[in-house]
């Protein structure tokens, strides 16, 4: 799967991790680690809050993205 694919597939269960709205999304970043193919399972670790959330992509032992931040804005009031 293409490394953008990956990353970006990544924002919805970042979002649903601190309860935010994909379209929330401020801020994303990663590093392309190793290449993901069809039919890979992908496991997302995330730890940190909404304002300085980070997380990795691994398939196996392997990191697909790691060093990911990424950054959600809070919704009005």
């Amino acid at each position: 799967m293409h490394g953008l694919c990956t990353l970006a597939a990544a924002t919805i269960p970042l979002a649903r991790a601190v309860g935010a709205h994909p379209a929330d999304l401020t801020s994303l970043a990663g590093r392309f680690a190793s290449p993901a193919f069809p039919g890979d399972d992908h496991e997302i670790r995330v730890w940190g809050n909404r304002d300085t959330l980070q997380f990795d992509v691994r398939t196996g032992d392997n990191a697909v993205v790691s060093g990911g931040h990424a950054t959600f804005g809070r919704p009005p009031l």
